[in-house]
């Protein structure tokens, strides 16, 4: 899935590129090959397992060899190790498997480790599960991307679909974009980018008083600042990465009442003087 991120960075700099990896990298999502274990918190996979131990299945095997998940719902789906199961409906000469995996294997820790994407208990947290970035809420982002000019209120460049500024080669972003990754880009090219998708922020202001769509992105990320801590600088309309944390309903000094469009005003009040760019991310 997509999003648009307006990024507050100072109206003046060097690189823009640098202004958004400073601010935006603390939200790349990954685990222990990316960060340090300071910056890790354990997700516990048992609630899902369990519900996923007993829930009423309807398994089906594809025409082109992959897995129809019936009664699972999303979160769940996600632990379950397709290729085992196949295996396992393999082994029993059916194409549909109805029941439960309770029924297959009763054995809990069993179950997990044949049927389940953990096949052991994380070592530091003696259960099952990941150790993720728990503000991770990026794979990748481009500026402008698939969103170019939206933030300038429609200002597209000519040639739209490459971006020179961007989180750096991605295999996913080159699976599902078919994005071009350029590392270095001509400086006309890049400046065409910036000014499509570069605005001050007192005029996403103004355009947000007279109620224009574009002034509203489906995530303002607050600037780097010593009064914030990062949790509290990604404020989104995505309700499963958190939405508006109290934390930036008090910095802001929002009520639990607004809506998020009053809360974007508020950030943009907030930061008067700066500027923000577009980024298309994908999540």
């Amino acid at each position: 899935m997509y999003g648009i991120a307006y990024v507050i960075i100072p109206a003046a700099f060097t690189s823009l590129q640098e202004e958004l990896d400073r601010s935006l990298d603390p939200f790349r999502r990954g685990g222990p090959e990316r960060f340090g274990w300071d910056k890790l918190a354990f997700e516990d996979a048992e609630p899902d397992l369990i519900r996923l131990f007993d829930a009423p299945l309807d398994l089906e095997k594809q025409a082109t060899g992959g897995l129809r998940l019936g009664g699972i719902d999303g979160a769940a789906s996600y632990v379950v190790d397709a290729s085992a199961v196949l295996k396992e409906m393999d082994r029993r000469g059916v194409s549909r498997w109805r029941g439960t995996f309770r029924d297959a294997e009763p054995d809990f820790d069993r179950f997990v480790t044949r049927f389940t994407r953990y096949k052991a208990r994380d070592e530091r947290a003696g259960g099952y599960g990941r150790w993720l970035n728990p503000i991770g809420r990026w794979d990748w982002w481009d500026l402008g991307g698939r969103f170019d000019g939206r933030i300038s209120g429609g200002k597209r460049r000519s040639e739209v679909g490459r971006s020179t500024i961007n989180s750096g080669a991605s295999s996913g972003r080159d699976l599902v974009g078919g994005l071009v990754t350029a590392l270095g880009g001509e400086p006309a090219l890049q400046d065409a980018e910036i000014e499509a998708n570069l605005e001050p922020v007192d005029a996403l202001a103004e355009a947000a008083r007279l109620g224009e769509d574009h002034a509203v992105p489906t995530t303002v990320v607050l600037p780097v600042t010593p009064d914030l801590e990062d949790r509290d600088r990604w404020v989104t309309s995505i309700e499963w990465q958190g939405g508006v944390a109290s934390g930036v309903r008090r910095s802001l000094g929002a009520g639990n009442d607004e809506s998020f469009a009053q809360i974007v005003t508020r950030a943009y009040g907030r930061c008067a003087g700066w500027a923000a760019a577009g980024v298309a991310f994908h999540f």
